[in-house]
């Protein structure tokens, strides 16, 4: 039974108990009359007072009601927490190609491969023009003489053993032991070629004794095997070493004699010693050695220089030291003056009097065949707006030549020339080891040029 109806019911049933009748639920009211017909409606009352406020109602009955209406959207709320790794999914199928890209930067250049081997002889090409008149060997023979004189004539002093006595001592000082040494090589230096053999019974030979305090000695052997140049005698004398010690010049004659004059001169060889002291000794080296070179095949020649503290030379020691002799005596007072032309001029006319200049036997003299000094050869590598590319370190140029001796195809011309000019150069501005490595090079590079105009390996022997 629904509200309303429990509201219908209950309204009939109080408006028959007010009328006296009897209630029959089902049959609803009996009365005695019938009931009259209803009065016009009166006029609508007044509103009353409110009247008081009920008793709380019971609950309603729970059933849901209409859907409302959709409120407005709501803010955006927090992220939730990040959830957990998803299995990997199935493998998609392979995209399209993608375009060409740019391409890239030219990588490094690499390293030269190996030699490749020689091919084989190509076909004869189309006669050429003619081409200017080819060089003749006086011609070559000339250019060698200009570009660097290894065939032009030497000072030969025959067979010569010279030995150098030079104070080392503590009053000399080191500036004027530097000029001591630069002395004994000017002086070398103007006696022409060395003995190539220490042991030959020709040729020059040089040996070197500096001295100090007792037993201390430091000596170039005439007969060392390692001085066999004039750039090798040069490199031994540069590495002595200032001692700075006492004067010991006595026993430093006597050991210059006995190790180097007495047990290794030549018997045909003339022989000098050229002492250099500021003529003072120790008093406790015995005065009776300063003549121990006093040989009769030995000429002395004693150099007296005042020392560092400006003290004259002792003139009675140097006259001891050259045996007696005055007019083989030389004194200075500066150590300077020992290198001034002058004075090597001197020393060279005194240990080599009567020299032999010795040229060699050269297919071309001045004056001969093919000689024109209007016509001299002169290479210029940038002639013609040509550039000659050729080796320039020694292992390359070294490697280069060695490499052509057991090749069938020749170098160009101008590649050999260019080689001959550059080693020749080099071997000019340079000393020592160094200078005969250059040296070697050039001969090498000039043997191929002469070959290759010559045609004949073997024309060359008796040149240079």
């Amino acid at each position: 039974m629904t509200a309303q109806v429990c509201a219908e019911v209950f309204y009939t049933a109080h408006n028959c108990e007010q009328r006296g009748a009897k209630k029959n639920i089902e049959e609803g009211c009996v009365t005695q009359g019938s009931r009259g017909d209803p009065g016009d409606m009166g006029e609508r009352g007044n509103p009353g007072l409110p009247g008081p406020k009920g008793d709380r109602g019971r609950p309603g009955i729970s059933y849901p009601g209409p859907r409302g209406t959709s409120g407005d959207k709501g803010d955006k709320g927090l992220p939730g927490p990040l959830g957990g790794r998803g299995d990997f999914g199935l493998k998609g199928a392979a995209g399209p190609k993608g375009v060409n890209g740019e391409p890239g930067d030219p990588g490094p250049v690499g390293e030269p491969g190996p030699r490749g081997p020689t091919g084989g002889p190509g076909l004869p090409g189309d006669l050429g023009p003619s081409g200017d008149p080819a060089l003749t060997e006086c011609d070559v023979m000339t250019y060698v003489r200009e570009t660097c004189g290894c065939c032009d004539c030497e000072k030969q002093c025959g067979a010569l053993d010279i030995v150098f006595i030079i104070d080392s001592s503590e009053s000399i000082g080191y500036t004027n032991f530097t000029l001591e040494k630069n002395f004994v090589i000017n002086v070398v230096s103007k006696l022409g070629s060395m003995a190539k053999d220490p042991n030959s019974v020709t040729g020059t030979r040089v040996g070197v004794v500096q001295y100090s305090h007792e037993g201390t000695f430091e000596a170039i052997q005439l007969n060392d095997p390692r001085v066999d140049s004039l750039s090798s005698f040069k490199e031994a004398v540069k590495r002595l070493e200032w001692i700075a010690g006492g004067t010991w010049t006595p026993s430093a004659l006597q050991f210059a004699y006995n190790q180097l004059i007495k047990e290794t001169r030549r018997e045909k060889a003339k022989v000098f010693a050229v002492v250099i002291t500021d003529g003072r000794h120790d008093p406790r080296d015995p005065d009776d050695l300063l003549k121990s070179l006093c040989d009769p095949h030995v000429t002395v020649n004693a150099i007296g220089i005042g020392d560092m503290f400006h003290k004259e030379d002792d003139p009675e020691t140097l006259t001891s030291i050259a045996c007696d002799k005055k007019e083989q005596v030389q004194k200075m007072k500066l150590f300077s003056e020992l290198v001034a032309d002058e004075f090597i001029s001197k020393m060279e006319v005194l240990l080599c009097p009567d020299p032999q200049i010795v040229c060699p036997d050269l297919p071309c003299q001045a004056g001969g065949r093919g000689y024109n000094p209007e016509t001299i050869v002169n290479y210029d590598q940038s002639e013609e707006g040509v550039k000659v590319v050729f080796p320039k370190t020694f292992p390359q140029i070294a490697e280069y030549l060695e490499s052509q001796k057991a090749s069938s195809e020749p170098p160009t011309h101008s590649q050999l020339i260019a080689m001959m000019v550059y080693t020749a150069e080099r071997a000019k501005f340079s000393s020592g080891e160094e200078r005969q490595n250059w040296t070697g090079l050039f001969v090498d590079a000039f043997r191929r040029v002469h070959t290759d105009i010559v045609g004949d390996a073997k024309a060359l022997t008796g040149i240079c």
